[in-house]
């Protein structure tokens, strides 16, 4: 499932780095790129996430999920500089007679996203090189084992987590969460371009700029959460 995904990850983000050389795309084209990767996110967010159990011991598990979530954080620290820095290396190359290729270049938005392409290239032959444990079903053994259907192993979850009420709970709370900060997302760009633009005139800074010192600050608070 990891492999499927990050495959597929890079090769939307190749298309989608093709329709923005070949000119500006039609918003549905990124309503649908922005679609197709976060339903790819979900479901290898899910596997990896799943295979914890099968790579660490029971009595770690907390602590393995505590420095996913540090890694998580800390990692966000760095990436939105080095956006920041992609984004405006046409603009240096323009300015310091750099390579032609990269000069004749608008932004540097379809560079980033073609190494990000790459970086999922480069996690799905990690994941292909490992040796990954997969946990075998006690209900699919024996001579009397019999294979279940996708709509029943369905049911049984759904079945599982409402017999188990303080689950449902802990589920229903995180849904509730993230419904309600799904949107901070899309806000932030617009906050920084409009609300706070006088501000970043005075400071001398680009919108760029002071985007990724946002994200890079929220990743500072998550990564001291963590910790």
């Amino acid at each position: 499932m990891m492999i499927a995904c990050d495959v597929l990850g890079a090769v939307l983000l190749l298309g989608l780095t093709t329709l923005i050389l070949l000119g500006t795309p039609p918003v549905w084209a990124l309503v649908v790129f922005t679609t197709l990767l976060g339903l790819v996110g979900t479901f290898h967010g899910s596997a990896f996430d799943t295979s914890y159990s099968a790579l660490v011991p029971r009595e770690r598990l907390p602590r393995a999920n505590g420095m996913m979530q540090t890694l998580w954080s800390l990692s966000g620290l760095l990436s939105p500089a080095l956006a920041a820095l992609l984004i405006g290396l046409p603009a240096l190359a323009r300015k310091n007679d750099g390579p032609g290729w990269l000069s004749g270049w608008s932004d540097g938005v379809p560079l980033a996203l073609l190494i990000d392409a790459v970086s999922f290239g480069i996690a799905a032959l990690v994941v292909w090189r490992l040796s990954l444990p997969s946990p075998q079903r006690r209900d699919l053994q024996g001579p009397a084992a019999q294979k279940t259907s996708l709509g029943q192993d369905m049911r049984f979850g759904w079945s599982y987590i409402f017999a188990r009420r303080p689950l449902l709970h802990l589920l229903l709370t995180f849904a509730v969460v993230n419904l309600m900060i799904s949107g901070v997302g899309v806000l932030h760009p617009l906050l920084v371009k409009f609300t706070l633009a006088a501000d970043i005139q005075t400071q001398g800074l680009s919108t760029e700029t002071a985007l990724a010192t946002l994200w890079t600050a929220m990743s500072a608070g998550g990564l001291v959460g963590g910790c």
